[in-house]
């Protein structure tokens, strides 16, 4: 794993390997058990490879368990045991995160409306994707929007003066 975040931050692929680096701090921060008989076959981690990268490098929504398992070959039931042994929580929730990443950027960086967002990141319900949105981040998409533009005109300012 760490000859991997070495290699992705190497070719500069910054956000894949902050979020890989925020992985890791998970797992090692993780006070309950891991998955043992997943977390000491060698080739298990690499197997999760194809879907960590759809879910990374897709613009649109992140697959569903049953198509992540078929990209890498394994059954939904093996994926999620080893999402859980290495990642630390199942893939749905880590979808989820990825999702709401997605949603956080694309506040800060465009104009479209938080339905439009939404709707982009999976979320097809718009107070789902609110509720979602103020659970990981304690504030509503707006509010999050509205702070961020707050702190980018100030550090305008500050760059004027």
């Amino acid at each position: 794993l760490v000859s991997w975040l070495r290699a992705c931050v190497q070719r500069a692929h910054l956000v894949e390997s902050q979020h890989i680096l925020a992985l890791m701090t998970s797992v090692i921060a993780r006070s309950e058990p891991i998955d043992r008989e997943a977390r000491h076959d060698e080739g298990s981690f690499h197997r999760l490879k194809p879907a960590l990268q759809r879910l990374h490098h897709q613009n649109s929504v992140p697959p569903s368990l049953r198509e992540a398992a078929s990209l890498c070959a394994l059954s939904p039931s093996y994926l999620s045991r080893l999402f859980r042994a290495y990642i630390g929580v199942n893939f749905s929730d880590y979808a989820t995160q990825v999702r709401l990443k997605r949603a956080a950027l694309a506040l800060v960086s465009t104009q479209k409306p938080l339905k439009h967002i939404s709707h982009e990141t999976g979320f097809h319900q718009p107070a789902y994707f609110s509720a979602q949105f103020k659970k990981k981040y304690g504030m509503t998409p707006s509010d999050f929007r509205r702070r961020a533009r707050a702190t980018q005109a100030f550090q305008n300012c500050q760059t004027l003066t």
